[in-house]
Order: structure tokens, then C-alpha cells, then sequence
């Protein structure tokens, strides 16, 4: 006996299977950054992060850049993890000057 909740996922299933055959979905979107390392990752979104933070209200700033130093720390530990103390003691700098 299945229940309602069991019948409406097996329905959006079968519509979802059905809307496939017929190549009625959109392909899904990458997600990826395919091709960059995660340091380059991480330098990216932080240094995109401090530069929309120069431009918010306040409180969004606060919150952008608290975002941004977190994703600047893992991106230190994991240069210095990795043998690249140089790199690491620059990469702050870098990352927040004007674009």
C-alpha cells in the first residue's frame, strides 16, 4: 500500500522519465570550473566576494566579507599545506586589492 507521499515521487518520476524520452529537459548546467585547479578556484570566488563587498550596503559587506576571509584561510592552509609558504604570505594581498 503505498502512501500519498510514495505516489506523488513515483509520479514525478515517471513524468520526469517521460519529459526525458521525449527531450523535453534542458540539458543540466555545468557546475564545475572544469580546468581550474582549487586554489584557483578559491583565489577567484574570494577575490569576486571582496570586490562585491566594496559595493554593498553595510551589512551585506559584512557578510560578503566574512565569506571571503573564510575562503582566504582555506586557501592559505592549503598553499602552506602544499609547501608554498611564499605564495601563502602574498596571496592575501592579492586577493584583496582593487581589481
Amino acid at each position: 500500500m503505498a502512501t500519498d507521499l510514495q505516489a506523488l515521487v513515483e509520479a514525478r518520476i515517471r513524468d520526469f522519465h517521460r519529459r526525458r524520452d521525449a527531450g523535453a529537459l534542458p540539458p543540466a548546467p555545468d557546475t564545475t570550473m572544469a580546468g581550474s585547479s582549487l586554489e584557483a578556484q578559491l583565489f577567484s570566488e574570494a577575490r569576486a566576494l571582496w570586490s562585491r563587498a566594496r559595493f554593498a550596503v553595510p551589512d551585506e559587506a559584512a557578510r560578503l566579507r566574512r565569506q571571503a576571509a573564510a575562503l582566504e584561510t582555506q586557501l592559505v592552509i592549503l598553499l602552506e599545506r602544499t609547501g608554498r609558504a611564499i605564495l601563502a604570505e602574498s596571496v592575501s594581498a592579492r586577493i584583496r586589492a582593487d581589481p
